[in-house]
């Protein structure tokens, strides 16, 4: 959480929303969702997220990541079939709470504009905070690590994968690494 009040999550492995309770945050305060790459151990707990394990969810779940190398490798495609996967769930909440929160909201970026020329891209840009995607080295095509900006301050977000220059050159002068 930000002191202008945005929260934001970066991966949502399994266990991920049961740290959350034993932190006193609620799922649902959780609204935007940065994916590095959808390996499991890095997803698991996306449902119990979006449902925010109390049926309190009243705003969509807006999630970033990168497209794949085919569109059904992509965030906009996971997402899509979170939903559907969802659906005898959210049906049987229909009428009971507010169906905006029965949303997830895909903003894909095309990873594949990356490269040498263009290290990283801004993915994100409100309330003064910038996020940016940048490639990182790991099993297949398409996973990122991220870096917040808001004022002075910054974090970087790697997941998981194997060192690289380019990594080291997104990293460097932040205030928290992870």
């Amino acid at each position: 959480e930000l002191g202008n009040g945005d929260k934001f999550i970066f991966d949502v492995g399994g266990g991920t929303v049961q740290n959350l309770w034993s932190l006193e945050i609620h799922p649902a305060l959780l609204d935007k969702l940065f994916l590095t790459h959808l390996h499991l151990d890095h997803v698991g707990d996306f449902h119990p997220l979006y449902d925010a394990l109390g049926w309190a969810r009243n705003s969509p779940l807006h999630v970033w990541g990168p497209s794949g190398y085919t569109p059904e490798m992509g965030t906009a495609y996971f997402c899509e079939m979170m939903d559907n996967a969802a659906l005898w769930h959210d049906q049987s909440k229909l009428g009971i709470v507010p169906s905006e929160g029965m949303e997830i909201i895909a903003h894909e970026f095309d990873y594949g504009q990356l490269g040498p020329d263009k290290p990283n891209m801004l993915i994100y840009d409100e309330n003064e905070v910038k996020i940016y995607a940048f490639p990182t080295v790991h099993c297949i095509y398409g996973t990122i690590g991220y870096r917040l900006e808001w004022h002075d301050l910054s974090f970087s977000f790697h997941g998981d994968g194997t060192p690289s220059t380019v990594e080291a050159e997104q990293a460097k002068g932040v205030d928290v690494f992870m």
